[in-house]
């Protein structure tokens, strides 16, 4: 009754970028493998220097290692310093002051608490274990 037919907006435009994407790759692999000459002879006088056929797949790699390194050099410059005063406990924190005694049986399961945010820096950030911090 009322279903539409035909393709969605989406589904085009993901097929019309695939075949545009495949024409720019063959003509890509074209103009870096085929010969100046034979490009001048069908009718192709301008193009790049063959030498951008290298410098534009290198270039596209080293962005894209930047990119990745910037992007955690950011997110490692925006962690707060482990003794940061936002690292604070709120009034739903449950420490260990106010659990009943576990008693330590081995059978029993331990209550359930909140990790000390020092404790979970200090084993995230500097590698130590529980006990050493």
């Amino acid at each position: 009754m009322g279903a539409s037919r035909g393709a969605k907006p989406a589904e085009v435009y993901g097929f019309v970028g695939w075949i545009v994407s495949t024409v720019a790759f063959v003509a890509y692999l074209a103009w870096a493998y085929v010969p100046e000459a034979s490009l001048v002879r069908e009718g192709i006088a301008y193009f790049p220097d063959k030498s951008w056929a290298l410098a534009i797949p290198a270039g596209l790699c080293w962005a894209i290692a930047s990119a990745y390194f910037a992007y955690d050099a950011v997110n490692r410059a925006m962690v707060p310093p482990l003794n940061s005063r936002t690292l604070v406990q709120d009034e739903y924190t449950t420490s260990t002051d106010h659990v009943a005694p576990w008693h330590g049986r081995d059978d029993a399961i331990p209550p359930l608490i909140d990790i000390p945010i020092r404790t979970v820096n200090a084993v995230l950030h500097l590698h130590q274990t529980p006990l050493q911090g």
